[in-house]
Parts: structure tokens; sequence; C-alpha cells
């Protein structure tokens, strides 16, 4: 259905995760890693993130019935159909979420006019036109997954063997092996028998803050997942996971997320004006643009729902990535950029650097094209950033080892400054070619 390709509407306009071109880059490094068919493998659950899955509520949905089958119930029922025998569905706890939460909730909101709604107040008995308005007001949000933590147990069928947790303020837990008499049910225009689940709750799961860090917990406890989540905070997340528990044949994990590739360089639209335009006006870079177009100029391909230009089939492909191998192929460009095949010597230890030190260090130069929570390096995006790792990867292992503390000094003038040095070689003087010292480079 038309509504159902909205998932993208509010993520793409508003800054959520880390830069995004960075799934691209390891796209292109490793197209293996990325499947569009759901990759062939006996898992132990299914992880949905609800919070994701509320930014597809949209005003033309019929009812909140429609939203939470189409939303929730249909992509459940996929993750039983793939041979998941368990499927989390995770939510927000608000109030185990960290405080600084409150930036980012800020940051997305602003420039938005947020539709006002008090936590006395009931949902509407439709859904509001202005939707993603609605749920910037964390009242508003938190009425919605109270609705969907109502509605998915009656509309869901379980057969025996199957469970469905909704990990929220506690864990829930649905069980096809737990109902009561089956009862007539009327939904979608038809009439069908189901099983009224028995909620049960999973004392021994201690609530958890944000939706994005529990899919860990159940890959620990049941295996390899499927996780349904758009969102490239998992891409960072899962490589972190590995970096602690290591690589298991039982801990393999598939994240499903929008499928795309580098935007190309726009050429820059001809000024009307007959005067240059170094002197009609000056060029400002974005912090995220690797080409250094004007702003005005600059486009990224956007996918655009509902209009006159949306692209062919609704919307971006999707696909699942395999996040071991992402998780390989990260280490293997950070060998390859230090001294090729050989794995460098950390000085402090006197042993060989390992997977978890290349991928850690690695992580951190993602970081620094800027997250939710900090501004990116100006003038550099990760594409110069990735270009230039063979530049000062050995520094960067040096400068941000897994288990040690972060070396600014050597991050700053081994790794930054060589990045800035290599990048803008034309306008460094040539003692400082090589970095090694972040103040001449500036200087």
């Amino acid at each position: 259905m038309e509504f159902s390709k909205n998932c993208f509407y509010f993520i793409k306009n508003i800054p959520m995760t880390i830069h995004s071109d960075w799934a691209r880059l390891l796209k292109e490094e490793c197209p293996e890693a990325f499947s569009v068919n759901t990759p062939r493998h006996k898992y132990g659950v299914g992880v949905i993130d609800g919070h994701l899955q509320l930014m597809c509520l949209h005003g033309k949905l019929p009812s909140w019935d429609a939203f939470v089958k189409y939303l929730f119930l249909k992509p459940i029922n996929k993750l039983f159909e793939a041979g998941c025998p368990k499927v989390v569905l995770c939510f927000d706890c608000y109030d185990n979420v960290p405080a600084y939460k409150n930036m980012t909730q800020l940051k997305r909101a602003k420039g938005f006019k947020v539709c006002v709604f008090d936590a006395r107040q009931d949902l509407p008995s439709f859904i509001p036109e202005d939707a993603m308005l609605y749920l910037m007001n964390r009242d508003f949000k938190k009425k919605v997954i109270d609705m969907v933590c109502d509605k998915l147990p009656q509309m869901l069928q379980l057969k025996a063997g199957q469970e469905l947790l909704v990990d929220y303020k506690r864990v829930i837990k649905y069980s096809g092996d737990n109902c009561q008499e089956a009862s007539p049910l009327l939904f979608g225009g038809g009439g069908s028998e189901v099983k009224k689940l028995i909620p049960t709750i999973v004392h021994d799961l201690a609530p958890m803050g944000e939706s994005d860090v529990k899919f860990a917990r159940y890959v620990d406890l049941y295996g390899s997942a499927l996780v349904h989540a758009i969102d490239g905070d998992y891409l960072i997340i899962a490589l972190l996971y590995y970096c602690t528990h290591g690589i298991m044949p039982d801990n393999k994990i598939f994240i499903f997320r929008q499928m795309s590739s580098l935007d190309k360089k726009i050429a820059p639209k001809k000024s009307s004006s007959s005067a240059p335009a170094s002197k009609k006006s000056k060029i400002k870079h974005d912090d995220d643009d690797d080409y250094g177009h004007a702003d005005g100029d600059k486009k990224r391909v956007v996918v655009v729902v509902n209009s006159k230009n949306k692209k062919e089939g609704g919307g971006p492909p999707k696909c699942w990535v395999d996040m071991q191998l992402l998780y390989l192929t990260i280490s293997q460009c950070m060998w390859q950029g230090a001294r090729g095949d050989v794995k460098p010597i950390n000085v402090k230890t006197g042993r060989p650097f390992s997977d978890k030190d290349a991928v850690h260090s690695a992580i951190l130069l993602m970081l620094c094209a800027g997250t939710d929570f900090s501004r990116p390096l100006p003038l550099v995006g990760p594409k110069r950033i990735w270009d230039n790792l063979p530049w000062f990867s050995h520094s960067l292992l040096q400068s941000a080892p897994w288990d040690e503390d972060l070396d600014e000094s050597l991050f700053l003038d081994g790794v930054i400054a060589k990045l800035y040095a290599n990048v803008f070689e034309k306008h460094v003087h040539p003692s400082c070619s090589d970095g090694g010292n972040m103040g001449k480079v500036l200087g």
C-alpha cells in the first residue's frame, strides 16, 4: 500500500545516526555482505526496532489497526516465516534512556512546529494528517507505543514453538504454547479465529534504555539474528559487539536496511550573471560534502515518496547486511593500509594488533564524520576519510586500540593532521606534507 512506503520520510530529512555514506562505502568495499534475499542460516531470533517502525506513521493510513497490521504484524510474521522461532519487538524505555538523549530529540524537532499533546489525553480515533509532528511529542509517542503493545497480541497468531517478546518498560513474552481457547475475531473485513495469547513477564531480563542496543543481548541468549532496523547506528553497535564477543558460527547478525550507492558528483549550475562566481559569493562547504559544491547547488540522491518524482517501486530497495563479513572486511582494509597483510606490532604491548583493535580504531574514524552527539570534521566527509586510510592507518591503530585509552595527541597529529595534509596538499607547506603536527598543518 502507498502509505507503507513512507518509512523514509522522517529519517531522510532529519539526522538520526552516523553518516549514511559509510554504509555505501562499505558496500563498495564488500558487495558480498549485502544481499537482497534473506540469507540462508539457522536463526535463533529476529529483532525489530519498533521506534523505527513508528516513523512510518502517516495520515493516509485508514486506522490505527491498519498501522499496527502493516508496520508491526507484517514484519513480525516475515521474521517467523524466515525461520526465526522467536521475534523481539523493541522500544525505547524512557525511564532508562540517558539524559543526553534529549539533545537529539531537540535537534530533530528544530525547525518543526511540534503538535501539542498532553499525557492525560487519549489518542484520537483517527491518525492525524500531520502524524510526524505529533510523534515529535514524547507523550503522544508513548501513547502510540502503548496502543501497539495492546493491539498487537490481539492480532497475532502464533504457532506452537513460536514466541513474541515485547521489550519496552519490561520484557513481556507471548508463546504459541500458552494460549487460551480460540475466540472469533473480525479483522480486515474477514472472519478468523485467533487464540488469545497470555502475557508472561520475563523477570530475568532487566529493563534497558534505547531500543537500538537491545538486540545484542538476544544474540547472546538465542544465537544468530535477523535484525529489522534501517538506522545506521546498528552497524556500529554490531561491529562493537563482535569486538567484545568475537566471531562465532552461532552469533551471526544480519541487519535489514536500505540499499544505496554513493551519490554522484553533480556539476554546479551556471550562474545567470556574468560576474565570476568567486566574486559574486563565497562558496559554502558542507561538512559532509566530499565534493565541496556550493551549498545551493549540492544535491543528493533522495527518494521522494508521494510525489510526481517518486522512484519506480515506491522507495529504495532493502537488503540484508552480513555484519560478520563486514567486520572481517574492515579489519582486512586496516591491515592492508597499515603494512600489507602483516599485522603491525602494538609498541606498548609488544604484541601484534588484533582484528578487534583494527575494527575499533576504524569505528572511531567513522565517528569523526559526525554523529547525533558530535560535529563532523570540517570539509571532509566519509569518502575522503576512507580514501586516505592508507596514509594514517598505522597511526590510527597505535592511537585507538580496543582495550586502551585513546592517545589523543597521536590521533590528532598522526591521523587528523595527515588526513588534512593529504587532502589539502596544495595548501600545506611542503614540510607538513606527511602531517605530524596539527598546529603546523593548520598554520
